[in-house]
Parts: C-alpha cells; sequence; structure tokens
C-alpha cells in the first residue's frame, strides 16, 4: 500500500510533448496504486482521452496559466497533497508561487522540458518579452523547489552551468514513455493514401515551430527525392505553416510533401514510415523520437542540444547530423532508405524509457512511502 498523495501540474491537456510526459506520469503513479491528481488549469485537448480512470482530475476551469494562482492555492490547502510536480516554465512560476503562499509543507519538484541557452535566446521569437521575463524570475524563483527536474543530461548541465538552478538540486529523471499505448495505437488503421501502398514515407512529427526546423527538413527532402521515389508527410499544426508551405512551391515539392496537422494517433503513421526524421534546433529529450523507436522505425536525428545522442547512444542506433546542414540530412535519409534494418534493436534501446522505470524513479525522489 502506497502513502501519499501526488499532484501533477500542467496548464492543459493539449498536444505538446511535456503535456503528454505529464499524463503519462500520472497514468503510471495511479497504476502503481498511488493516489495521483492531475491539476489542470483547463481540461482541453486530446490527451484528456489518454487519462487513467484511476487519476483524480482537477480542472482550474481558466483560460490561462496567470489566472489560475488562486485556484491552485485553494487546491494545495483543500487537498493538501504529499509532493507535487509542475512542468512548463510559466505553470513552474505560478506553482512556486502557490507553494509559498500556501504554507504548506509537501516535496516539491518542477520540470524543465529544454535547454535555456537555446531555446530562451530564440525560441520564442513571437514573444521575447515574456520569454525573458520567464527565464529572470525562474533564477529568483526555483530556489524555492526542493528539486528541479531534467529529462536528460544535456539539459541537466545547461540548467547548472547558465545558473538556473544549483547542481544541488537538479536530478535527471527520463521522460516517460508508454509503450504498451503506443504498441496498441501503431496497429490501428490509417486512410492517409500514401501509407497504403508501396511508397517510401519519410515522416516528422512536431509543432511547426522554428524549433523543429522544418525548412531544413524540406531542403534534405528536395535533395533526397532528386534521387529515389519517396514522400513526406510532417505531422503538426504551428505559426510556421505558411512559411513551410510556401517553401515547398519554391522548392518544387508539390504533390510530394504533405502537412495534415495534429493527429491524435502519430504511432501509426511511425509505424508505416520508411525512416522517422528529427530536424530539431534544440529539445530537452524527444519523445517522438523515443516513440518513433518504440514502432522500430529507423530514425535520423540532430545532434542538437539535448537528448538525441543520449537517446541514440551516440549514433548506435540511429544516425546524428549536424543541425542546419540539409546536405548531411539527406544523406542520412538516403542511407536508412537503401539498408533494412533490425526494428527488434531499435525497439529494445526505447524499452529504457518505458514508463515503468521513469515513473519509479520519480516515485523514489519524492520520497513517497510504503505502509507495507
Amino acid at each position: 500500500m502506497i502513502k501519499g498523495r501526488i499532484a501533477f501540474f500542467i496548464p492543459s491537456c493539449r498536444g505538446g510533448g511535456a503535456e503528454r510526459v505529464m499524463v503519462t506520469f500520472a497514468n503510471a503513479f495511479a497504476k502503481k496504486g498511488i493516489e495521483t491528481d492531475l491539476v489542470v488549469c483547463s481540461l482541453t485537448g486530446p490527451y484528456v482521452d489518454e487519462i487513467d480512470k484511476r487519476v483524480n482530475v482537477f480542472d482550474l476551469k481558466k483560460d490561462h496559466v496567470s489566472r489560475s494562482l488562486l485556484a491552485l492555492l485553494r487546491y494545495i490547502r483543500e487537498n493538501k497533497p504529499t509532493a507535487m510536480v509542475s512542468s512548463q516554465a510559466h505553470a513552474n512560476i505560478f506553482a512556486v508561487i502557490a507553494k509559498l503562499l500556501s504554507r504548506e509543507t509537501f516535496r516539491f519538484a518542477i520540470r524543465e522540458a529544454n535547454t535555456p541557452s537555446v531555446s530562451g535566446k530564440v525560441g520564442n521569437s513571437t514573444y521575447p518579452v515574456k520569454t525573458f521575463l520567464v527565464s529572470v524570475v525562474q533564477e529568483k524563483r526555483y530556489k524555492y523547489a526542493d528539486f528541479v527536474i531534467a529529462p536528460s543530461k544535456g539539459v541537466a548541465d545547461d540548467l547548472v552551468k547558465n545558473k538556473v538552478v544549483s547542481i544541488s538540486k537538479i536530478r535527471v529523471v527520463y521522460n516517460p514513455v508508454d509503450i504498451e499505448l503506443i504498441e496498441k495505437k501503431a496497429e490501428e488503421p490509417i486512410s492517409h493514401p500514401w501509407f497504403q501502398g508501396n511508397d517510401q514515407v519519410i515522416l516528422a512529427v512536431g509543432r511547426l515551430t522554428k524549433q523543429k526546423d522544418y525548412p531544413t527538413l524540406l531542403r534534405a527532402f528536395s535533395i533526397v527525392c532528386r534521387k529515389v521515389s519517396c514522400k513526406l508527410v510532417i505531422l503538426g499544426e504551428g505559426e510556421k505553416r505558411k512559411e513551410l508551405e510556401e517553401l515547398v512551391k519554391e522548392l518544387g515539392l508539390e504533390g510530394k510533401v504533405d502537412m495534415p496537422g495534429f493527429v491524435e494517433n502519430p504511432f501509426a503513421y511511425m509505424a508505416r514510415a520508411s525512416v522517422f526524421v528529427l530536424s530539431s534546433l534544440w529539445e530537452g529529450l524527444p519523445n517522438v523520437l523515443i516513440q518513433a523507436m518504440v514502432c522500430g522505425t529507423p530514425v535520423v536525428a540532430t545532434d542538437c542540444p539535448s537528448g538525441p545522442r543520449e537517446i541514440l547512444e551516440d549514433g548506435r542506433y540511429g544516425n546524428l547530423v549536424p543541425p542546419g546542414d540539409p546536405k548531411q540530412l539527406a544523406e542520412a535519409i538516403l542511407m536508412n532508405l537503401s539498408i533494412l534494418q533490425d526494428p527488434s534493436i531499435i525497439k529494445r534501446r526505447a524499452d529504457f524509457y518505458s514508463a515503468d522505470k521513469s515513473s519509479s524513479a520519480l516515485f523514489q525522489l519524492l520520497g513517497v512511502q510504503r505502509n507495507d
């Protein structure tokens, strides 16, 4: 029997990596018999349907994190969690304030998803003032957390190096991957015509943002498709859509590139893709790369800060190429299209990031006790 009550705080259940990580953690804790709360500012997004029925869901019914402070404070005082974990920079700040105002005693951990030295400088060009203010407040508020969780060693090193957090508080807990769920969803049918025949399809999954650097992928694909017959599918939505659509036309790739937007089940696409490509400029620990490996799909990734090198063990389980280099990315894709790989080896590496292993590490970190 488990003693304690664990709360996970996120803005929503929309289609981002951080949201999926926290839902997966909550599900894994609930499955272990731990009383688990998922506290969300707004219960919206596709991951709502993935929440385990054993998880207690608290919808604060606020349309923005900045308006959720009083509701979060009320949740803490009324429910008195033994430990709480928050994720995403802006949510973390308000979680710290709520913790201090509550005067309640509980273990408090903050999860940082990305490398601040990169994401803080170029990540949020749409809201540069907001990005700057968040980075300043981080340094002041994070000292009140018991731990700061990094999803990779690269993020941990970056947080310490940039003095966001002291080395004594940083802990690495890898993102949990629900392997059973992915394998089940990977078998579901999809209607996209390019996945019905013998076409070689290159796949990328992620929001259409600067971080994912899809212009480099498109330029690499223009090199690839001049040498072999193939297609490119990019799943995701974002502010760079128009820019990317214009680049597709500029490169003469109409009819060879499809960007159908966000899909609830990307795993069925991953399982049927010839190669999965991550072209990011920076990451924390890219979930989609691990998810593709669960499906046994060959992967190519940029050696960006941080995560891909750790996941692929210095290139042992997939190709690593420099960020922003279309030529080398094209060469790696072509190599993967030309050779047959053993999916069992790729899947075996993905098992390292199972939800059970990652949740057990977080379980120990939070110091939850058993009554037996």
